[in-house]
């Protein structure tokens, strides 16, 4: 296994927030794509939980991806 490969898991957790870096290869996109996206309103918005953490709640990006499944 080579020491750059991920552990990043494959599911949204229960609850709480996710990352950019978590979420961002969750929706198969790069970070500045998910940023961009949140710039644009396609996809909600993140939080801003402290100076530099900021973070999309779990239950917005699920509701979000239900939305995106309909409109398939």
């Amino acid at each position: 296994m080579s020491k750059h490969q991920s552990h990043q898991p494959r599911v949204l957790p229960a609850e709480g927030y996710v990352r950019a870096k978590i979420l961002a290869p969750m929706l198969g996109i790069a970070e500045v794509t998910l940023w961009r996206w949140a710039a644009d309103g396609k996809i909600p918005k993140p939080i801003k939980l402290g100076s530099r953490v900021t973070a999309w709640r779990v239950e917005d990006v699920r509701r979000w991806m239900d939305a995106q499944g309909q409109a398939a």
